[in-house]
Order: structure tokens, then sequence, then C-alpha cells
């Protein structure tokens, strides 16, 4: 019997009834399977290629911060050894020991570059005398005295002080390390801070970096160093900063600087602004002066008068006079209720700003007497009164853009005709005056106080309460012809013979009218 072969076969049957095969699919499947596997082996061997390199370069990146802390702590320790090499040789020159003149000095590449050259040269061009202590060059010195004759020893000296004059004049020719822009103070009245704006420029020759300290110092040649104010608060010695303190800096090219220090005393006695500037060993590079003009405080402004004097006219006065504040009042009016013994002061506050920016704070209105007694005032609302002003961080507080219309009442007010003059405070949130603006006010006794008219001269007489007082003669009277109109007004109801007038339904009208004073 003979064997059936065993193979697979792919047959497509067309629209027409015509059968197309495909031999050998077992083949085809095989080969795609091999070539997907291969494939993958492919993508997982490219996989590991790249975590290895992923790996290669972070360990790449740490050895390159290594490298950079290394580098920078060798430019430190380089720093500090030039800083006490310039100081020895120093302490030489003040012991008269001679020193060598070193080559200049190079930038930090060309050191960099030439590290072995460079400190074989200084090995061999320091003498051994360099090499001693500063702390034995005076008894050296003291030895050469007693051993060489002083006419010997005259013309070295000489040599060394004109050698000292020459290098001295040399640091004098070359440019400092840092160049200075622009000097701009601003004074923040509310905060009390002031704040020096200006721009330290690289001046080093090369790409070398230049790093140091600034301080601003207010002075004043008229005032004691004591009093003079450092920007940032750092500590002065005779007028100038020890460049410990002050705001550091490291720079490239150029950068603005801002230095910030609270206001402690009135900033407008000074009249120079003097810039220092400080290396990395707390020595000077640059110090500079620029003439200030700065406004008074609050507080200075307020309590300096402003006078016309007979030497000075009354135009500069007014020069002189402080500028106006943020805020107005305006259209100030009193009335006083008798019957509830209630006094309310209704004004307009309005914001006079620059720019239309919100202002907040709180209003006082005090009514003063002739006396200087301060007891006898009142303060609408009820605040206490220190040194002839009332506490700002009470009243009645508000908040504008433009304006607000305020009422503020003071309760238990029996006669209000002993106070001659209205006060008006307005106080920042921070408690600080913003104005203070007096109006002289003339206010009616109360009704119950007057005499009652007899039926006799009632219809013969003015009301008691229609008599013109001293105080109101400029004002136009409530009663008669209207001081805006061409007829007569009519004449007011005459009252009972046998009831008060100030006690009827009828007078109260007519005791609001004569109540209510309005500035």
């Amino acid at each position: 019997m003979a064997k059936t072969e065993n193979r697979w076969q792919l047959l497509l049957v067309a629209d027409d009834g015509r059968i197309v095969p495909f031999k050998r699919i077992k083949g085809i499947a095989l080969t795609l399977a091999v070539l997907l596997v291969i494939l993958g082996l492919l993508c997982a061997g490219l996989g590991w290629q790249w975590t290895a390199e992923k790996v290669r370069h972070r360990k790449t990146k740490d050895l390159l911060a290594d490298a950079n802390r290394q580098l920078n702590h060798y430019k430190s320790e380089v720093e500090l050894i030039t800083a006490e090499l310039v100081l020895a040789e120093v302490r030489m020159e003040e012991a008269g020991l001679p020193v060598t003149k070193r080559r200049e000095r190079v930038s930090w590449q060309s050191s960099m570059k030439q590290p072995d050259t460079t400190a074989s040269d200084e090995e061999a061009e320091k003498s051994p005398e360099e090499k001693t202590t500063p702390e034995a060059a005076p008894a050296r010195e003291s030895e050469k005295e007693t051993s060489t004759p002083p006419g010997e020893t005259a013309k070295p000296a000489e040599t060394d002080f004109s050698s000292a004059a020459s290098t001295a004049e040399k640091e004098k020719e070359k440019p400092a390390a840092v160049a200075l822009g622009e000097l701009t103070i601003n004074h923040d009245t509310q905060k009390k801070i002031l704040m020096a704006r200006f721009r330290v420029n690289n001046n080093a020759p090369g790409s070398s970096k230049v790093a140091g300290k600034c301080v601003v110092v207010l002075k004043n040649d008229n005032l004691e160093p004591d009093s003079w104010l450092a920007l940032p608060k750092v500590t002065l010695v005779d007028g100038v900063p020890d460049g410990e303190n002050g705001r550091a800096f490291r720079i490239s090219r150029f950068i603005d600087m801002e230095l910030m220090a609270p206001a402690e005393t009135d900033p407008s006695v000074f009249d120079t602004a003097r810039v220092y500037v400080f290396d990395s060993s707390e020595d000077p590079i640059i110090e500079k002066d620029y003439p200030i003009t700065l406004p008074p405080s609050v507080s200075a402004a307020k309590g300096e008068s402003v006078k016309p004097s007979v030497d000075q006219p009354a135009e500069e006065a007014v020069a002189a006079a402080p500028k106006k504040a943020a805020v107005a009042v305006a259209d100030l009016v009193l009335t006083h209720d008798a019957a509830n013994k209630t006094l309310m002061a209704r004004f307009r506050v309005k914001n006079a700003g620059k720019y239309s920016a919100p202002v907040a704070g709180r209003c006082v209105v005090v009514l003063k007497t002739g006396q200087e007694d301060q007891d006898s005032w009142l303060t609408m609302p009820r605040v206490t009164v220190v040194d002839g002003q009332p506490e700002g961080n009470r009243g009645q507080a508000f908040r504008i853009s433009r304006f607000k219309d305020m009422e503020i009442k003071a309760r238990g007010v029996a006669d209000p005709s002993m106070y001659e003059s209205a006060t008006v405070y307005v106080f920042d949130t921070s408690g600080n005056a913003l104005l203070e603006e007096t109006i002289p006010v003339s206010l009616p006794a109360p009704p119950a106080d007057r005499a009652a008219p007899t039926p006799a001269t009632d219809s013969q007489e003015k009301p008691a309460e229609d008599t013109v007082t001293p105080e109101s003669a400029d004002k136009p009277e409530t009663t008669g012809k209207a001081p805006d109109s061409d007829t007569a007004a009519p004449d007011p109801p005459a009252a009972a013979p046998v009831e008060d007038p100030s006690l009827t339904d009828g007078a109260a009208p007519s005791a609001r009218e004569d109540s209510r004073s309005r500035f």
C-alpha cells in the first residue's frame, strides 16, 4: 500500500471558479518565525548596548563634577597662597628688607597651562632672605645696623623707599578690577526702607571672574560718622566699612546690585552716597561718591512747619512745603441731634494719588476748643489723643479707589457750641499720618439752652434760633430771603403761647436746620 504524502497547501478560489494553489506555505511560515526571532535578539542587543552607554555617560559626568570641584578648590588655595605672599612682601617692605620684583601676574588660563614652569621660576627668583619669617626680620635688620657703618646703610634704605614709591605709583596707575555705573536710591516712606541700585562691571583684563562685596554709605560731612547709614546694615569704623560684611557678588561681565536697609533716621539729611567695593581678601578695590537728594520721611515732614520768615519770600516758603498726600478731604458737614445728644460728621475722602492705586487707612475727626487742654477736645470716633494727635491704628477704616463718603458719630454730646475748629486726620494702615486738615467750625447751642419766646413778642420779634451769631455772620440766614432767589422765603410758623418751642414737634425741623453746619 502506498504511503500518503503529508503536506500543506493553500488554495484560493476566485469569483469565476478558478482555483489558485499556494505551495510550500509551511516553509514560508518557518522563515518568518526565524526572522522574527533574529529581530528580537537584535533589539535586545541594542538595548543592552544603550544601557551600557548610559552608565558610562553617568560615570563621565560624575568624573567631570569631581574635576570641577577640585579645580575650584585649587583656585581657592591659589588665591589664599597669593594673598599670604602679598602680605609677606608688604611686611618685608615695612621691615626694610629688599624684595625681589616678581613678574607681572598672568591670567588664570596661563597659570593653569604652565604650572610647573611658573613654580620653578618663582622658586628660582626667591632669595634666602624671603624665606625667613617676618618676626626674624627686625632682628636681622638690627644686626646689620650694628655690624655695618651708618653711612653704608643709608643708600640701600633710600633705594628701598624709592622702589616702594615707584611700585605704589604703578599700582595707582593700574585700572581698577571693576567699574561702577549710575546710582539710584529710592526711599519707601510707608515701609521705611532705603534701596540703592547700581551696576558693577567687570573691568579686569581677559575673561577672568571678579568676586567681592559691595557696601553703600550715606554720609554728610557736617554730621558725625556714627550717624551715617550703611546699606546693607554693616559696622562702620570712622565712617568706613571693614570689608568683612556686605552684599557679595561674583561676575564675569556685570551684575545689577540692589542693597536695602531700614531708614532709622530721616534720610533727607544725607547729601552724599559713597560706594565701596572690596575683593575676596577684604581689600578695597574702588570707592566712588555720588551726590544725592532724598525726600524727608513722613514724621519729619509733619514735624517741620513751613512758615515764611522775614528774609524768606512767601513763594519760596510755598515751594519748600511738603508734597501733597495721596488723599484729600472735602465737604465736611457736622450735624447735631439734640434729642439723642448725637453729633455726626460727614465728609468725603478722595484718592489724590498720581496713579489710581487703591488707598486704605483710617480717619479721625477731632473737635477742638480755644483752650490747649486736650481733655476738652472731642474725638470722633472715641480714640486716645497723644501729644495733640490721635492714635493712628484706631479710627474709621476705609479703602477707596476714587472716593468714599464717610460718616462718623459721637454720642453723649450735649452742647457742641464750645468747639471752634475741626481737624480731620487720615492715617495709613501702618498708623502713619497721611493728611491733617483743620477747618474752623461754628456750631449753635442746643434748643434747650435758648430763651423761649413769649406770646407778646412772638409776633414782633425774631425767634431766638434765627439770631445771627458773630461766628455765623458770614453765613446766609436760614430764614428771610434766600441767597440765590429774588423773592423772600415764607416766615416760619409762630410757636404756641403756652408750649416751649424746643419741646414741640413743630420746632424739630428748625432745630435741625440750625444745628447743621456745612463747611
